[in-house]
Parts: C-alpha cells; sequence; structure tokens
C-alpha cells in the first residue's frame, strides 16, 4: 500500500489522520509519513481487516474500491498459496459460499 492508498482508505473509513494516529497510539508525524510513503506492512494490514469488517463496500466510490480491492485480492492469493494444491478448490469453494451468504444478507437488510 502507498501512500495514497493510505489515505483513501482513512477516507473510505471516515477516519482523519489526526483520529488514526490517536486510535492506534502513533505520533501524528508517524501518520503523515505513512500518508506520504505509505504505511509498514501490518499497518497496512490492520487497515485491510478494518475496512474488511467496518466498510459497506457497496457504498465505496471507485478509486476507494481500487485501494481496498488490491490488498484484499493479496490476502485472498496469500490464503490460498497457505492451503497448497491439495486445499485450493476446498479454500475457494468456502470463500465462493461465504460470499454468496453474504451477498444474500446485505441484499436482505438494503431492502
Amino acid at each position: 500500500m502507498d501512500g495514497a492508498g493510505f489515505k483513501a482508505v482513512l477516507r473510505a473509513l471516515g477516519k482523519t489522520q489526526v483520529e488514526f494516529a490517536s486510535e492506534i497510539g502513533v505520533a501524528l508525524r508517524t501518520v503523515h509519513y505513512w500518508a506520504s510513503k505509505g504505511p509498514p506492512s501490518e499497518v497496512a494490514y490492520l487497515l485491510d481487516l478494518m475496512a474488511t469488517h467496518e466498510l459497506p463496500f457497496g457504498f465505496l466510490s471507485d478509486s476507494d474500491r481500487a485501494s481496498i480491492e488490491r490488498p484484499l485480492e493479496a490476502e485472498l492469493n496469500r490464503l490460498l498459496t497457505a492451503a497448497g494444491d491439495s486445499r485450493r478448490e476446498e479454500v475457494m469453494s468456502t470463500i465462493e459460499k461465504w460470499l454468496s451468504e453474504s451477498r444474500k444478507q446485505f441484499v436482505g437488510s438494503a431492502e
């Protein structure tokens, strides 16, 4: 995640740099640095988790969605690699089932 992606995810989460610095207990100067150069991998992972659990993805702008999709795709690829060839289909099936159920719940709650 680069600096622009970092800022886009914060914006999508509705957080300012000041709020994020306070929330995770780092200096504001550190968050400003991440906004220009990109955060360390553990912070990018934290933001990915926050975005996964806090955002209604159907309401993201195209640029915010693009900045989140890349890290999420990387995480899914990591899971498939960790599963290995013998369990790859099982993991993909599980993800597809989860997506289907989540889609049903999201569509049902939006009506």
